[in-house]
């Protein structure tokens, strides 16, 4: 499954007319901080899911470094 930032959604209409069968799904970065907070990582950076450089307006996937912040020994 893709995970692609809404402001990505003009530059895949093409892709996704050519490729009816696969699923796309589009979150806001708040929306992504929240589910990994919820389940306890904190959101470390953010690059260009291509590349892994800086983010750029022609990125159209990110890739979320995030790390967990409890291990499975607290309750």
């Amino acid at each position: 499954m893709d995970i692609i930032l809404r402001r990505s959604l003009p530059k895949l209409r093409e892709k996704l007319e050519a490729d009816k069968e696969k699923a796309y799904l589009s979150y806001d970065l708040a929306t992504i901080r929240a589910a990994l907070e919820k389940h306890g990582f904190a959101l470390e950076s953010v690059c260009d899911g291509e590349t892994f450089g800086p983010l750029t307006e022609e990125s159209q996937r990110y890739f979320f470094c995030a790390t967990k912040q409890y291990t499975q020994l607290e309750e």
